[in-house]
């Protein structure tokens, strides 16, 4: 069975393929070196309703991949990945908002 997992706050609930068709809403987020983009679905309709991005805040850690795992290994990890879901949350409430 697969596993949908949606963020809220800074928990990851993992939610049934059955369970999230109750959502209304959706996001696809593309985390990138530089930058982190999130759209905003309608899963009723498929159709996109807002978009937001912003520049990855790991990239103080590292411009590259290669430099972040660096970092995790060298005791980061926490921080890169707190850093990532707050921009992911940070995205998602502008784009609930615009």
């Amino acid at each position: 069975m697969s596993v949908v997992n949606i963020l809220s706050s800074d928990n990851k609930i993992p939610v049934s393929p059955k369970a999230a068709s109750d959502f209304k809403y959706g996001a696809a987020v593309d985390i990138g070196t530089t930058t982190v983009a999130l759209r905003l679905f309608d899963l009723q309709t498929g159709k996109p309703l807002e978009s937001a991005s912003a520049l990855n805040p790991q990239s103080r850690y590292a411009a590259d991949v290669i430099g972040r795992i660096s970092a995790a290994m060298k005791g980061e990890s926490d921080t890169l990945k707190a850093l990532i879901a707050g921009c992911i949350q940070t995205l998602l409430e502008n784009a609930c908002t615009a």
